[in-house]
């Protein structure tokens, strides 16, 4: 079977270059992997936001303001870790 498939191989190599087929490969996968990277929520705007909104004279006056965005925070820190579980077994 392995041997069939070697001359299989042999005999078409020469009408399609095994470097485009590499290339184009290759081309797809980034393209996928770049696609996927992109749409992974950063929390660090969101983070920019609230501490923009929430002024340091609110936090001093009532503390539950503060506890509260402190806990929003961690929440939206944990959101890529909970997306790298769910799309990868591994981690």
């Amino acid at each position: 079977m392995f041997g069939n498939v070697v001359h299989y191989c042999d005999t078409y190599s020469e009408l399609i270059p095994l470097s485009f087929v590499l290339g184009f490969y290759v081309s797809v996968v980034m393209t996928r992997w770049w696609s996927q990277y992109q749409t992974i929520p950063w929390p660090d705007p969101i983070a920019v936001f609230v501490s923009a909104t929430i002024h340091g004279q609110v936090i001093l006056i009532l503390r539950v303001t503060h506890l509260s965005a402190l806990d929003f925070l961690a929440y939206v820190y944990s959101e890529p870790l909970l997306i790298f579980c769910r799309t990868n077994e591994a981690v």
